[in-house]
């Protein structure tokens, strides 16, 4: 009598999980339909048509500026490279300001994983090295 061990290989992880922080000066708090403007724009900014097929799940939204994300894990590189690679500067077209006084806005990303659990407890770890409270309302 043989004895028949199983055993199962996960290669690309089925979703990538993303920790985003809102980062724009003199904003109120970003709602859902807000967060999901600025992601598509910058999917397609950097990628074109090809970036707003991503397909992007907000799974959470805190009421200080950061949301949780979840995309499909083969397309998680691309997406981490848009949304770092769109750090938008807003000056008013007419008036000549310094690039250093304008306002900028993007996203920054504080964590990835693709665990949801894994980033929650990166989010953790961040609030105790640096002292600061991540909402999780």
């Amino acid at each position: 009598m043989s004895t028949h061990v199983l055993r199962e290989t996960i290669n690309t992880p089925e979703f990538t999980y993303f920790h985003l922080e809102w980062y724009k000066s003199h904003s109120k708090v970003p709602d859902a339909r807000e967060w999901q403007q600025r992601i598509t724009h910058a999917l397609q900014q950097v990628l074109g048509l090809s970036g707003t097929a991503i397909l992007t799940e907000i799974l959470h939204i805190t009421s200080s500026g950061h949301a949780y994300v979840r995309v499909p894990g083969r397309d998680g590189p691309r997406f981490w490279a848009a949304l770092v690679a769109t750090t938008e500067i807003e000056a008013p077209a007419l008036d000549s300001v310094s690039v250093l006084d304008s306002v900028q806005k993007g996203l920054r990303v504080l964590g990835v994983s693709d665990y949801l659990m894994g980033l929650l407890h990166r989010s953790r770890d961040l609030e105790q090295q640096h002292d600061v409270k991540v909402d999780k309302q």
